[in-house]
């Protein structure tokens, strides 16, 4: 493992760090390439650099493979057929268009799903795919979103997804750090909150902005997620 000072310098935001790292790859350690791509999960535009998911992709540990791939911001062919509006500024470098074939034809499942994230394995498709795919797409969400997630969870059910897997997929996407953040109670919650309780009481024509922020369409769905209340309650992070 890299001490706290040495990844420090080894990643400091200059010309000379992607020299710095090609040079000590070879010689670090599994856990220690881990750090690497760890360091680059930051911030909301979070991503490892093209240069560094080639490095990471040829590794020979799959997980490091996988943790590269899950921060890596894969660009997939154009689809046939659709207008390229951005021009020039939505073509491919060579790099990315490499990126994207050495993931999707991974040995690893899990790599392979990195790849597919965005692309084929979409909420839309989320229901009818295996129980791997579900938590692997949760796991790579870079902007989870609570009502999102619920309305998905509904249809979920009404597609007779298992509850044992649902239970999985509400504990991977609620052990998100950003998810969990969000749920955190503060201030600001807590004031909403006491503005729901008056919300009946307010003139109609607030009545629809008034369920919106409620978050009403999703509501039913936090209500069938405690259907088996007990198994429900288990499956959340108690921390």
């Amino acid at each position: 493992m890299l001490s706290e000072s040495v990844l420090e310098e080894l990643l400091r935001e200059t010309p000379m760090r992607e020299h710095l790292v090609r040079e000590a790859w070879p010689d670090l350690s599994t856990e220690s390439r881990l750090q690497i791509s760890q360091a680059f999960d930051v911030g909301w535009m979070a991503g490892v650099p093209d240069w560094l998911s080639l490095l990471a992709l040829n590794d020979t540990a799959v997980i490091v493979r996988y943790w590269a791939a899950r921060l890596t911001h894969f660009q997939p062919p154009r689809p046939e057929g659709v207008d390229d509006v951005l021009g020039p500024l939505s073509e491919r470098t060579e790099e990315q268009k490499q990126l994207y074939e050495m993931a999707r034809t991974d040995s690893s499942e899990l790599v392979r799903l990195c790849a597919d994230c965005g692309e084929t394995l979409t909420y839309q498709t989320l229901a009818t795919v295996s129980q791997l795919q579900r938590l692997a797409f949760l796991r790579t969400l870079s902007m989870p979103h609570l009502g999102v997630f619920f309305q998905w969870l509904d249809t979920a059910v009404r597609a007779g997804v298992p509850d044992l897997e649902l239970r999985e997929c509400l504990r991977e996407f609620v052990s998100l750090p950003a998810v969990r953040e969000d749920l955190e109670p503060t201030p600001m919650n807590t004031s909403m909150m006491l503005w729901w309780r008056s919300a009946p009481a307010l003139p109609s024509r607030a009545v629809g902005m008034s369920r919106e922020l409620r978050g009403e369409r999703c509501r039913g769905s936090w209500h069938i997620s405690c259907r088996p209340a007990w198994a429900w309650q288990r499956s959340l992070p108690t921390s």
